[in-house]
């Protein structure tokens, strides 16, 4: 057997905002690089650690958003000005990653 697919079913693509009744997904969160930056959200703290494949991947808070807005960061995306905070976070949990 091969993968074989009707062309005929195929319906061309409808953007989601195009569907009523349903709203478009917030963006996800940009990191303040600055503090004049008046969009995007600065880390409160690092909640977790986890190992994904060779990259390591922080569970970040945001300042002022609620828990639903935690989310998983990659390291290369935190900025350097978090350093800090990413050593004490390792200091309190040591075994972590």
């Amino acid at each position: 057997l091969h993968p074989v697919f009707n062309v005929n079913l195929l319906e061309p693509y409808t953007p989601p905002s195009d569907f009523p009744g349903r709203s478009n997904a917030p963006p996800a969160p940009t990191l303040i690089l600055d503090d004049n930056v008046a969009q995007g959200f600065a880390i409160k703290e690092f909640l977790d650690v986890r190992r994904v494949g060779r990259r390591f991947d922080y569970l970040v808070d945001f300042v002022n958003q609620p828990q639903s807005e935690r989310s998983w960061l990659p390291l290369s995306d935190i900025p350097s000005t978090y350093n800090e905070t990413l050593e004490h976070f390792h200091r309190l949990h040591p075994k972590l990653p």
